[in-house]
């Protein structure tokens, strides 16, 4: 799907303004922290579908990206596994928590391959 401005129906796709985030893992982290208001089973699932989410919606350029996942390293429960492959048979790096969902990302490009 395609939205000019990445905006669906009238609104951003993602509700983060991404140039204000900022690129270190720590803060980013806290940042994502700080907005938590409930509705998740704790805190670090909450950071983490909210992180993934923004992940997700290809917008987010690379330097924040690499923030991104340092800062979902540091939520505890979050794993990885290398050389996983999407339906196409392209490899990457899958992202979960101990929770049965997750991403899987292309190693070069960092950018999205499947959910998983």
């Amino acid at each position: 799907m395609l939205a000019q401005n990445g905006e669906f129906y009238g609104e951003p796709w993602v509700r983060e303004d991404l140039e204000a985030l900022p690129t270190d893992a720590e803060a980013l982290l806290e940042y994502f922290d700080s907005q938590y208001v409930g509705g998740s089973a704790s805190r670090d699932e909450d950071n983490f579908l909210r992180m993934t989410d923004v992940l997700r919606s290809g917008l987010v350029r690379a330097e924040l990206r690499a923030g991104f996942y340092g800062a979902l390293a540091l939520i505890p429960g979050v794993t990885s596994t290398a050389d996983v492959a999407n339906l196409d048979g392209i490899t990457g790096i899958a992202i979960g928590r101990t929770e049965p969902s997750g991403w899987a990302f292309a190693k070069r490009s960092s950018l999205t391959l499947a959910l998983v």
